[in-house]
C-alpha cells in the first residue's frame, strides 16, 4: 500500500515537471536533432552535462545543509507556545505550534531555496569548465605576482562559489534563529539584556516565551548557532581577501586597476578585516561553547569599525596625500595600465615605421604600381548596395543586405571586387501562405559581382556576374551552387525535398523550380518528430501536411551569427560576415573573437554592449551557404583563452591549415 501510495506520487510529481517545462523539453529534443545534423554533438553533451552535473551537486549540498540544520533546529517532540504580538495576528492568544507541521513547511522551503542555488550554480557552466581547463597567459600582475589566467578563469568561479556558500550559511542561520528563538530555545535577553520588548509593543506581554527569560540559552541551540555565525564569518573574511584581486580589475583612480591609494591604504584595511573577521569567527565558535558572548560583541565592534575605516580613510588619504601629488604618485600606476593594455590588445606586436613622403609622385611611380592603381576604390558600399538593389534584385522579394569587399584573381591580376548575395526576404512575399513561406520560397539566388574601379558610360557599376540565372563573365568568379540557404537575413524554418517544388528564379513569364539536393537540415522521417517539430514551431500543418515525405528535412537556425552562436556562443562575432567564392561554390566567412574584462591593469572598451578589456582575432568561421555546414579555424595558437576551449571542446575547432587554400586567401 506504501509502495503504490509512493509510486503515485512520484508519477504525479514527474507528469507536473513534464507539465511546466514540456516546451522546454521539446526544445531540448529537437536542439539534440539539430546538433547531430551539423556534427557539433560535443558541445550540446558537455554544456548539457556540466549543467547538470553542476546545478544537481550545489543543490544537493545546499538541501543537505539546509535541512540538516533545520533538522537541528526543529529537534524537540513537544508542541510550541508562542506568544506573537496582537497586532500581527488579531488575537493575543499564543499560537500553538507543531513542530511537524514546521518540519514539512521547512523541507519545502529549503527545496524552493536549494532549486535556485542550482539554476544559478548550473548557469555558471561556462566559467566552471573554463576553470577546469584554464591555460597560463605567462604574464604576472605586478602587485601580487598573480598569473593572469587566474583573474580570468579562477577568480568568477572562486567568487561564485563562495557567494553560493555564503547564502545558504546566511539563510540557515537566520531561519534557525528564528526556530530557537520562537521555540523558546535562544534568549534574546543573553544578547540584549537591558531590551524591554514591552516598551517596543506597547504591551505587557513579552515576545519571547517565559521558558526563554532565563539567561542562559539552551547550550546545544547556543553551539548551533555559535557554528553557524562562525561560517558565515569565514566566507566573509575569504570574500575580503578575494576583494584584494578585484581591485585590479576595477576602476578606483586615474585608470583601470589598482591606483596608489588602493595599493597604499586599501590592500593594507583589506589584509586587517581579513584577520578581524577570522578572529571574530573562531570568537563566534568560542561563544557557541562557552556562552560568553562579551568576546564576540567586542570583534564584531572592531570588524564595524575596520569596515568604517575602509570606507573613511581612503578618501582622507586621496585628497589629502594623493591629490596635491597625483600625477608623481599616480605615474607608477599608469605605467601598469598602458603595459598592460598594450599586451591585453596585442598592441605590443605592432611595429612602428616612419615612412617619408617628401619625393613627389611621377608617371614612372604609377606606372610601376599600375596594379595598385587598377585597385583603387572609386564605388562606396552604401551606393552601390543601392545600385545592385535597383538594377539586380529582379523581384520584390529578394534583397541584398549587405556589400563585401574582396580580392580576386582574374585573368593573372589580383583584381579588388565587390559582391553580395541575393538573398530571399520571405516578409516580402506576394502571396503570404504557409506552402509559399515554408516549402515553395526557401532560399535566395546567386550574386552579384563587380570590380571597385569601373563605371558603364552610364553612371552604372560593371559587373562580373550579374542576372538570373547568374552570369559570369570571368571563370573565377563562376558559381556552380548559386542557390542561398543560409544568409544574414534573418529566416525562419523551411522544410526541403517535399513534394512541393522549391522556386529558384522567374524565367520570364513562368518560373524555374528545383528540389534541395544537399544534406543539411534535420530528418523529419517521423511522426514523432515531425509532431515535436510541429510543437515548437506552433505550426500543426508541419504535422498534418500531406506535402512532407520521409525524406523531407527541416532547417531552422539558418541566419548565420545566430546559427555559429548557438554552437560557440562563447565567441564575440563580427558585425560584418562576408561572402567567399571558392571553386563554384559560396562559403560565409566570419570573425570570431574571445575576449575578457578580467584583464588586471587593462584600460576596457565597449563591446556588443558590454567592456572588454582582452581581444584576440582568435578563430575563422565558415558557413556553406547551400548546406549549413559549420568549420571553426583555430587563427591564434598563442591565445590563452581559444587553448582553453581548444581543451574543453576539442572536436569543435580545426587547425587553419586544414582549411581549404581557396578560402585562405581571402582570410582578412
Amino acid at each position: 500500500m506504501k509502495f503504490t501510495k509512493f509510486f503515485s506520487l512520484t508519477f504525479l510529481g514527474l507528469a507536473f515537471v513534464v507539465f511546466i517545462f514540456f516546451s522546454s523539453i521539446v526544445s531540448l529534443i529537437t536542439d539534440w536533432w539539430w546538433y547531430q545534423e551539423v556534427g557539433f554533438t560535443e558541445v550540446f553533451v558537455k554544456s548539457l552535462s556540466t549543467k547538470i552535473i553542476v546545478g544537481f551537486t550545489a543543490g544537493i549540498i545546499a538541501a543537505i545543509f539546509l535541512l540538516t540544520n533545520l533538522s537541528l533546529a526543529l529537534r524537540s517532540k513537544i508542541p510550541w507556545l508562542v506568544a506573537i504580538p496582537e497586532a500581527l495576528i488579531g488575537t493575543s492568544q499564543p499560537l500553538n505550534l507543531n513542530s511537524r507541521l514546521l518540519g514539512k513547511l521547512g523541507i519545502i522551503i529549503s527545496c524552493i531555496i536549494s532549486a535556485f542555488i542550482a539554476l544559478i550554480a548550473a548557469s555558471s557552466w561556462h566559467d566552471i569548465l573554463k576553470f577546469l581547463s584554464s591555460s597560463p597567459f605567462g604574464q604576472k600582475d605586478p602587485l601580487f605576482g598573480q598569473d593572469v589566467s587566474f583573474y580570468v578563469f579562477s577568480l568568477p568561479v572562486y567568487s561564485l562559489g563562495l557567494g553560493l556558500i555564503k547564502t545558504v550559511i546566511l539563510i540557515s542561520l537566520i531561519g534557525c534563529g528564528i526556530i530557537y528563538i520562537l521555540r523558546g530555545s535562544l534568549n534574546l535577553s543573553s544578547f540584549f539584556p537591558k531590551l524591554n520588548l514591552s516598551k517596543l509593543t506597547g504591551k505587557s506581554k513579552s515576545l519571547i516565551p517565559k521558558s526563554a527569560k532565563n539567561p542562559i540559552s539552551d547550550p546545544k541551540a547556543r553551539l548551533h548557532i555559535g557554528i553557524l555565525l562562525s561560517l558565515f564569518l569565514i566566507t566573509i573574511a575569504i570574500g575580503t581577501h578575494l576583494s584584494l584581486y578585484s581591485l585590479l580589475t576595477a576602476q578606483s583612480g586615474p585608470v583601470f586597476g589598482a591606483a596608489f591609494t588602493d595599493a597604499n591604504v586599501m590592500i593594507p584595511l583589506l589584509r586587517v578585516s581579513v584577520f578581524v573577521y577570522g578572529l571574530a569567527a573562531i570568537l563566534a565558535l568560542f561563544y557557541g561553547v562557552s556562552g560568553k558572548i562579551a568576546p564576540l560583541f567586542g570583534t564584531i565592534s572592531l570588524t564595524v569599525i575596520v569596515g568604517l575605516a575602509s570606507w573613511i580613510i581612503p578618501s582622507v588619504f586621496q585628497k589629502l596625500i594623493v591629490a596635491p601629488n597625483e600625477l608623481t604618485k599616480e605615474t607608477p600606476f599608469i605605467k601598469y595600465n598602458i603595459a598592460a593594455s598594450r599586451k591585453a590588445y596585442g598592441l605590443d606586436k605592432v611595429e612602428e615605421r616612419e615612412i617619408a613622403a617628401s619625393k613627389p609622385i611621377t608617371a614612372a611611380d604609377i606606372a610601376a604600381n599600375n596594379l595598385t592603381i587598377k585597385n583603387v576604390r572609386l564605388w562606396d558600399r552604401e551606393p552601390l548596395l543601392s545600385t545592385f538593389s535597383q538594377i539586380q534584385e529582379i523581384r520584390t522579394y529578394y534583397e541584398f543586405s549587405s556589400v563585401d569587399n574582396d580580392r580576386y584573381t582574374i585573368n593573372n591580376e589580383l583584381r579588388q571586387v565587390m559582391l553580395s548575395p541575393r538573398e530571399l526576404a520571405s516578409d516580402s512575399l506576394p502571396n503570404k501562405n504557409w506552402i509559399n513561406e515554408r516549402l515553395t520560397f526557401t532560399h535566395g539566388y546567386g550574386i552579384t559581382a563587380g570590380p571597385v574601379n569601373q563605371v558603364t558610360p552610364e553612371g552604372l557599376p560593371v559587373l562580373f556576374v550579374k542576372d538570373l540565372p547568374p552570369k559570369s563573365e570571368v571563370k573565377e568568379l563562376e558559381v556552380t551552387r548559386p542557390e542561398v540557404y543560409y544568409g544574414e537575413i534573418p529566416n525562419e524554418y523551411v522544410v526541403v525535398k517535399t513534394k512541393s517544388r522549391e522556386f529558384d528564379y522567374p524565367k520570364g513569364e513562368e518560373n524555374v523550380y528545383s528540389s534541395y539536393a544537399g544534406k543539411g537540415g534535420v530528418e523529419i522521417n517521423s511522426l514523432v518528430r515531425r509532431l515535436l517539430y510541429a510543437i515548437r514551431f506552433g505550426s500543426l500543418k508541419l504535422f498534418l501536411s500531406s506535402d512532407i515525405t520521409k525524406e523531407s528535412r527541416i532547417l531552422y537556425y539558418r541566419n548565420i551569427k545566430e546559427r555559429v552562436s548557438k554552437i560557440a556562443s562563447f565567441l564575440t562575432y563580427d558585425r560584418d560576415p562576408y561572402l567567399v567564392i571558392d571553386r563554384g561554390k559560396m562559403y560565409w566567412v566570419l570573425d570570431a573573437y574571445t575576449s575578457t574584462d578580467r584583464y588586471p591593469y587593462s584600460q576596457p572598451l565597449p563591446l556588443n554592449g558590454g567592456n572588454v578589456n582582452y581581444i584576440r582575432n582568435s578563430v575563422k568561421v565558415v558557413v556553406d551557404a547551400y548546406d549549413g555546414s559549420i568549420k571553426f579555424y583555430q587563427a591564434d595558437l598563442d591565445d590563452p583563452i581559444i587553448k582553453t576551449y581548444t581543451k574543453i571542446f576539442p572536436k569543435t575547432f580545426q587547425k587553419l591549415e586544414d582549411m581549404p587554400k581557396g578560402l585562405i586567401s581571402h582570410l582578412r
